[in-house]
């Protein structure tokens, strides 16, 4: 019952994207008030997305992550490929051989720049969506990625899926009173949801929406025991909490784009 609840939140959320397709005309005035829906589930949404679709995942493999998320339920590229009718990956990982890396019957992963996805494109007949899940963050020029993207022939009229931490999370607002942050070593730039607005405006785009997604700690929950583990436990309900009676203080965001 929680599960059948649960995917018709993300199919209410998807339909009124499909149905409006409409971005908010902001004035960026500090005290401006920000629409935003409640938070989804940010991997049951993409799967909802990507059903039966041709598929392009970009920073397919999450090298960082990996081994410790393989064989389980929160790797995005196993859910995708779960769902999917094909999988395409494209990731600069030295992990993966020249020839691509196929860890799923229906999916191959290329080592290639995702700054340069033509040639990555050129190997595809057909794309009928595009996932960038948890990646813009790593990037040094994250407008010129997606003026990239927005430029790519065989993209126009497809949709791109993006989801990113937010920089006003409420779990960093929290252990930010102990004097600690909760970023990862990799990230270069963390986004709100105004910056993420910028940056589809400024690269081209005519639609998006934005929608904030839940903290989820499953790593760090897996990865311990006995007592840390159900305080995290408990730590990440109470997050969830604030977030959906504050959407703006969300774990990430999901921007969904029509290229």
């Amino acid at each position: 019952m929680k599960r059948a609840k649960h995917y018709s939140s993300v199919n209410a959320i998807l339909s009124t994207f499909e149905s409006r397709q409409k971005m908010q005309n902001l004035k960026y005035s500090s005290l401006e008030k920000i629409d935003v829906s409640s938070p989804a589930d940010r991997l049951a949404f993409i799967s909802e997305k990507v059903k039966n679709k041709i598929v392009l995942d970009l920073g397919a493999l999450d090298e960082t992550a990996y081994e410790q998320k393989e064989n389980t339920s929160f790797w995005l590229h196993k859910r995708i490929c779960e769902v999917a009718k094909r999988v395409y990956g494209v990731d600069n990982s030295s992990l993966i051989p020249e020839e691509g890396l196929k860890p799923f019957p229906n999916s191959i992963i290329y080592k290639e720049d995702v700054y340069r996805l033509e040639k990555a494109a050129s190997k595809i007949k057909q794309i009928d969506i595009v996932v960038a899940g948890e990646l813009i963050e790593h990037l040094t020029d994250t407008l010129s990625f997606l003026k990239s993207i927005k430029n790519i022939q065989a993209l126009q009229g497809k949709e791109l899926i993006l989801t990113t931490p937010n920089a006003t999370s409420l779990h960093n607002a929290i252990v930010g009173t102990l004097k600690r942050e909760a970023t990862h070593v990799d990230h270069l730039c963390i986004y709100s949801y105004k910056t993420l607005n910028t940056l589809c405006k400024r690269a081209g785009f005519c639609s998006w929406d934005i929608i904030p997604y839940h903290m989820a700690f499953p790593e760090m929950i897996s990865s311990s025991h006995g007592f840390k583990k159900y305080s995290t436990i408990l730590f990440e309900k109470l997050v969830n909490f604030g977030e959906k009676v504050c959407p703006l203080l969300c774990g990430g965001w999901i921007v969904h784009i029509k290229i």
